[in-house]
Order: C-alpha cells, then structure tokens, then sequence
C-alpha cells in the first residue's frame, strides 16, 4: 500500500499555549505511526539553548516526551524529527510558555550531536519563493502560447 507523509495533528502543550503546570510529558500526535525507533524531540528555550531532548518513545501515532523536570518559566520550542511509515523524515516545531516552577534543578542529560542533528533537520535551509515564482511564470508563459496557439487554430 502506498503511504503519505506523516502530519503532525497536535501537541499537548498545544502550538502558543500559555501553560501553568508542568504535565507529565509532552505529545505529539500525528495522523499515521511513526517508525518508534527514529523519534527525535529537542526542547529549546528562547535564547535558543538546548534545554532537553529525553527518550521520546512511539506508542500507536503519538509521541511522548517526559516532561523536564528542569524547565522553568519561560518560551520553549519543541522541534520533532520523526521517520513516517514511507520512510521519509517529517519534521516540524511548535512553541509554548511555561509559567510554572521547575520541579528539580537536575538537568537533563543531553546528547549535543544529536540534538543539533534534529535542530539542523529543523532549521529552514532558505526560501523557496525564487522557485515559487519561477514555476509560477513558466506555467503563465505554457498557458500565453496555448492561448495563442488555439487562436491560430481558429
């Protein structure tokens, strides 16, 4: 059977909550399951600090983070890299504030290659408005000359 990409269909914290108490982990759901052994969650704060990435673990088509008992108040954002079941990475991020207090000053331990993996998977690599608009214009020019060429035609 053919498959589509994964969409990520909503995160709890959802995208821009403003949230008062720590949950017991982070979700992900995503419309299909994704393959468990190839999820990815970074936690970054505002200044862009990698604040956690704990074991995310699949279970069906959610994905489910530990809350970090580290965080304290503030703008956090969660970048996801997850291999859909076609086999092709989906990544994406979503933002949230936390106002309440961290739970425990121990910090989590943090693989740092492999957080700036997820992060650089993440990161728009450039815009794709040249291509856009070049596409764009060659479909305008493919439609002038049938237009053109019908009226010859005629």
């Amino acid at each position: 059977p053919a498959y589509a990409h994964s969409d990520l269909v909503e995160t709890t914290p959802a995208q821009g909550d403003v949230i008062t108490e720590a949950p017991e982990s982070i979700s992900l759901q995503f419309n299909e399951e994704p393959l468990d052994s190839l999820v990815d969650v970074v936690i970054t704060n505002a200044a862009g600090d990698i604040v956690a990435m704990d074991a995310a673990e699949a279970s069906g088509t959610e994905v489910l983070v530990p809350w970090p008992g580290s965080l304290g108040p503030g703008d956090y954002t969660g970048a996801y890299r997850v291999v859909s079941a076609d086999g092709h990475p989906v990544t994406g991020t979503f933002t949230f504030t936390y106002t309440g207090a961290a739970s425990t000053d121990a910090a989590p331990m943090i693989d740092e290659a492999a957080a700036a993996e997820v992060l650089a998977d993440v990161e728009p690599t450039g815009s794709n408005l040249p291509l856009i608009i070049g596409v764009a214009a060659v479909v305008v020019v493919v439609i002038a000359l049938l237009a053109v060429r019908r009226r010859a035609r005629r």
